[in-house]
């Protein structure tokens, strides 16, 4: 019965978006998902029981981050029916992104607009939009009406608002996307300000889905350095989510209000909800802002929301190693070693490796988006050093180059960094000359360096030879078994794209998960792609790259 449930209100919500232009009579009216249906929102109401929170009269959060994804209502209803039982603010805002970009500046609010709900129409607080006007950030706040209609990353909050927190006064604030460093400057402000102007008793929601357009084993390596970079309050900037510029302002806001102890409550995926290895899916996480919650009220809540489905993290940061890093093949496309990957958005990039991977990046680059670190083609030099050094997560990320004729002084690279006292995952890359192959026993020299190095890639700089990968892991029956990954051609020597495969390498608390992603020439002649849902038989419509399992 629970499983037709979910499918009936998965197939619902699926439907929805395809009439939604119709949902509304005039341009200052917002409806709901299922307008009018309050038969069905009595159900959504009922069908989900409370998530498990902490426990405790201060345990209440003035910050969350709550998806806006349709599919999960449910989970929606759960965070909310608990958050009631916590907190009744008098003030909820809602910050989300500028989904289809009408907003005419970098925050949009709107003065005159009516939100409907099942339980009726939600108040304005028109009291916060006037502080903003005459703030400081009012040359950056936008009054717009009559562009709400379409934004689900609002409508899908405000059911829930009105019939959880009656009487709560509320603003929608848009957020525009794909800000640079400065501008995510003004939405920490933002957020800051935020605190010092709304009530004590106030609620302050990020509306933000996960990882999207990727199959689950993708979304899943996405996934864990979203949930590594919020559990340490780190720059959202670049991980993988619709809306870092709302993470930016929540997180101000909650370090503002002295609720600086993200804990996750619970997160999911589309794949909870169509089980498809292959579903195209989007993730969801589930996250409130405390004051510091001691490890007993902590472990206590972990066991108890584990016991209800829940699912939460408890990981050791700066005892364990927590990182995650993408690995590609051999030939030399100038894209080095990264800490982050953009999204070249109109083709006017002048970095030639993101016009070569523009498209391999696939929609909106979100495939090599949010990694703590890419190993593509580093720089060939005449002796070993040292490309990558940083702390993510607890854990320090060296990335080492040796020439691979000089394979013998790779041993004794990392003993620099032994007396460290974080966590460390140290990556060897062996890096061939120009027109040098890859010769007998060249792959056992490596595999003993694994007694130093958590990974050791040997490649050509030049495409003489496919590119390997080496890291312990588990094989059959759980024994500990030395991994190798054929990871072929990033680039080849007249400089087209490569046949190969991605390789993703995860440490979640030391435990080690691994993914490999190929791509290979398709039977239209293009440039090699990677699958992304899209059938091997089918012309790419957007895309000459997929991902392929």
């Amino acid at each position: 019965m629970k499983n037709f449930i979910l499918s009936f209100f998965t197939a619902i919500s699926l439907l929805y978006f395809s009439c939604a232009s119709q949902q509304v009579k005039t341009s200052q009216h917002v409806q709901y998902a299922y307008p009018g249906d309050r038969a069905m929102w009595a159900q959504i109401f009922s069908l989900s029981k409370p998530y498990a929170l902490p426990e405790g009269e201060a345990a209440f959060p003035h910050a969350v981050i709550i998806p806006h994804h349709d599919i999960t209502a449910l989970r929606q209803n759960s965070f909310y029916a608990a958050l009631s039982k916590k907190i009744q603010p008098k003030v909820v805002v809602v910050l989300c992104p500028d989904h289809f970009e009408s907003g005419k500046n970098f925050i949009t609010v709107p003065k005159k607009t009516v939100f409907e709900t099942p339980d009726g129409e939600l108040c304005l607080y028109r009291e916060l939009l006037e502080e903003l006007e005459k703030s400081e950030l009012g040359k950056y706040v936008g009054v717009q009406d009559g562009i709400w209609r379409n934004e689900h990353g609002i409508f899908a909050h405000t059911p829930f608002i009105a019939h959880y927190f009656g009487g709560a006064k509320f603003l929608p604030i848009l957020l525009k996307p794909e800000s640079c460093a400065e501008n995510l400057k003004l939405y920490k402000r933002l957020g800051e300000f935020l605190w010092k102007v709304l009530p004590e008793e106030s609620l302050v929601v990020a509306s933000v889905d996960f990882s999207h357009y990727q199959i689950p084993r993708m979304t899943a390596m996405h996934d864990y350095v979203s949930m590594n970079t919020i559990a340490n309050l780190e720059d959202v900037t670049n991980i993988e989510v619709d809306s870092p510029e709302s993470l930016t302002a929540v997180i101000a806001f909650a370090k503002a209000c002295g609720s600086a102890f993200p804990l996750l409550v619970d997160r999911s995926s589309t794949y909870d909800y169509v089980p498809d290895d292959d579903v195209v899916s989007t993730s969801h996480q589930y996250w409130a802002f405390y004051p510091e919650l001691g490890r007993a009220c902590v472990d206590s809540f972990a066991k108890k929301a584990l016991s209800c489905g829940q699912r939460v993290n408890r990981l050791c940061y700066g005892k364990e190693k927590n990182c995650t890093l993408l690995v590609a093949g051999s030939g030399s496309l100038g894209a080095g070693v990264r800490t982050f990957w953009a999204w070249d958005r109109y083709g006017l990039e002048k970095d030639v490796a993101l016009r070569s991977l523009r498209d391999a990046a696939g929609t909106e680059a979100r495939f090599f988006k949010g990694f703590d670190a890419y190993v593509f083609d580093p720089p060939l030099e005449d002796e070993p050093y040292l490309a990558l050094d940083r702390v993510v997560h607890g854990t320090l990320l060296c990335v080492w180059v040796c020439p691979l004729e000089k394979i013998g002084l790779a041993g004794g690279l990392c003993d620099s960094k032994k007396k460290e006292s974080l966590p460390c995952v140290n990556i060897l890359v062996l890096q061939a000359g120009k027109g040098k192959g890859l010769g007998a026993g060249v792959k056992a020299s490596a595999k003993k360096l694994l007694s130093e190095y958590d990974c050791v890639i040997v490649r050509s700089a030049d495409a003489s030879f496919g590119a390997w990968a080496f890291l312990r892991g588990k094989g059959n029956g759980g024994k500990n078994v030395v991994v190798e990954e054929e990871l072929g051609f990033l680039c080849r020597k007249e400089g087209a794209l490569g046949s190969g495969a991605f390789f993703a390498v995860n440490w979640q608390d030391g435990f080690l998960e691994r993914e490999s992603f190929s791509y290979q020439l398709n039977s239209f002649g293009l440039p090699p792609r990677v699958f992304q849902g899209q059938g091997e038989d089918e012309p790419p419509k957007k895309s000459v790259w997929g991902f392929d399992r």
